[in-house]
């Protein structure tokens, strides 16, 4: 059976853990492993089924993509939440897929959820921190996670030196805005926390500029404002995201 590693002091992240925890409760997404199992398939009525029809289209795409791309692929799947993609990525592509969180509960739960599967590790770390070795990864993903890290720039360096030659960081299913769009979004999110009673959340939410990418020269994989995109959204009512999937390459050669 499948148990957490442990790799560093889970008291380092516990406060902001227990405020993320609360918040997901009072949403409704704190999940049983028998639901985890079925993600990200959710009953028609699930408040949030929409969202997670969109989070089953980009895992789609993904696989799609990671499939042409190299065979049994070694992944690292940053904010892995309870590793429902973790492990679906483990299962699908034959691969070697490591979870990383700092969020003790989701990931237990996601150790009880997933415990038989081939392929999956699911790891309580700090990535900056040296929990995983370097140069190790053929690609490491980074879904709807991007805006728990409150500089994005660090993060993809550090994020790089983890990847073998030649490979891949692909960031998913998070909104980037332009710069002017900002304090809004940001105030849309107090105003969303405070209402839902947990204030303090918005601290650990953070709005990220496109821009703020630009010197890794990211290629786009799926834009949502290509023409067949919004044909697929609005004509064939298909739940496509409405964020680019992101690719970030680390070069063969230095």
């Amino acid at each position: 059976m499948l148990s957490v590693d442990y790799r560093c002091d889970p008291s380092s992240f516990a406060d902001a853990e227990a405020v993320y925890l609360e918040v997901r409760r009072a949403e409704g997404r704190v999940l049983s492993p028998e639901a985890l199992r079925e993600l990200p398939l959710v009953a028609a009525g699930d408040p949030h089924v929409r969202e997670w029809r969109i989070r089953a289209a980009t895992t789609d795409r993904l696989i799609g993509f990671l499939r042409g791309h190299r065979p049994h692929p070694h992944i690292l799947d940053l904010g892995c939440g309870p590793g429902w993609m973790t492990a679906i990525l483990a299962r699908e592509l034959e691969a070697t897929a490591i979870g990383i969180d700092c969020n003790r509960s989701e990931l237990e739960r996601g150790a009880e959820a997933f415990g038989t599967v081939e392929g999956l590790e699911l790891v309580y770390g700090d990535i900056f921190e040296p929990v995983v070795d370097p140069a190790s990864f053929d690609i490491i993903i980074v879904a709807a996670a991007l805006q728990y890290f409150p500089d994005p720039h660090a993060l993809l360096i550090r994020l790089l030196d983890l990847l073998k030659p030649g490979g891949e960081i692909l960031v998913a299913d998070t909104p980037l805005y332009r710069r002017e769009e900002i304090p809004a979004a940001a105030e849309r999110t107090r105003a969303y926390y405070t209402e839902l009673g947990f204030p303090r959340m918005a601290e650990h939410y953070h709005h990220h500029a496109l821009d703020d990418l630009a010197a890794f020269s990211p290629g786009i994989i799926y834009d949502p404002r290509s023409m067949l995109s919004r044909i697929g959204r609005t004509v064939f009512r298909r739940p496509l995201s409405p964020f680019p999937i992101l690719r970030i390459s680390r070069p063969e050669k230095p």
